[in-house]
């Protein structure tokens, strides 16, 4: 057992009804490594962060965090040393974004100077300071993502589950969040991300693994100038790569094509 992986993943499977949504799937990440799961829509990438996260109970195989089983007994534990953002934000719509970062502080037992410092901070440095008088429910939805993404890091957590954190964000803001998770994994964090971003995933990512129809097709290192393997070949970009595993279509559009072909105008 390495004490340096804190999260992973053994056979780990999932299915609704009778769709298969994870197969087998293995994962190991280490303390201070942000971790991407890519692939197309309906790969699997959120259930398997709703499995991890133990907002899922697996069909079968098993989830371990900081060495310890994600079980009843000890999910509770477990669960204060976790920061997840869902797929569906679980926001309380009808609260102000510092009255739901206040509640989530609290809830993880956070002071009230320690609260005030971070929920400041926060919706400062994700330009939502000026928010105050509008509720959750009038947010837009990047706005809505970036209070989900405070109130997935406001108590510090060791392990944290993003799931599409850059999705509907503005650049400058992705930026900041990217500089943000680097420095949360260089405090020894180990973070996993799902992200159809895949510049985002090469520029903050140490490693990623792709997903097709639940399964695995690809794990490696990414960021940098590297070049990634597979079936023996060798691909220049992130985007080449999944492309090529996740295969790319020809759709012929007849009410389109034939009009750009003939050169006919729009009605």
């Amino acid at each position: 057992m390495n004490s340096d992986v804190i999260i992973e993943c053994c056979g780990l499977s999932h299915c609704f009804g009778e769709v298969k949504a994870l197969e087998s799937v293995d994962l190991a990440v280490r303390r201070g490594e942000i971790h991407a799961l890519i692939g197309p829509n309906g790969a699997g990438k959120s259930t398997a962060v709703a499995c991890m996260a133990g907002l899922l109970s697996p069909s079968g195989g098993q989830v371990r965090i900081l060495n310890r089983p994600m079980n009843d007994a000890n999910a509770i534990e477990l669960k204060r040393r976790i920061g997840t953002m869902p797929e569906d934000l679980a926001l309380f719509d009808q609260l102000y974004a510092h009255e739901l970062l206040t509640l989530q502080a609290g809830l993880f037992g956070l002071d009230r100077h320690t609260t005030e410092l971070r929920v400041r901070e926060l919706l400062s440095g994700l330009e939502l300071a000026d928010t105050g008088r509008r509720r959750l429910r009038d947010f837009s939805t990047g706005m809505r993502k970036k209070v989900a993404f405070a109130a997935a890091i406001i108590h510090n957590p060791t392990v944290i589950f993003l799931d599409e954190p850059f999705e509907s964000i503005d650049p400058a803001t992705v930026a900041m969040m990217r500089n943000l998770l680097s420095k949360l994994a260089t405090g020894g964090r180990g973070i996993i991300i799902t992200s159809h971003d895949l510049a985002s995933v090469n520029t903050v990512c140490h490693s990623a693994s792709l997903l097709v129809s639940g399964s695995v097709a690809w794990r490696g290192e990414v960021g940098g100038d590297r070049t990634f393997l597979w079936g023996g070949r060798e691909y220049a970009s992130l985007e080449t790569l999944f492309l090529e595993i996740a295969g790319t279509r020809s759709v012929h559009w007849s009410w389109l094509d034939e009009r750009v072909a003939t050169g006919q105008q729009w009605r």
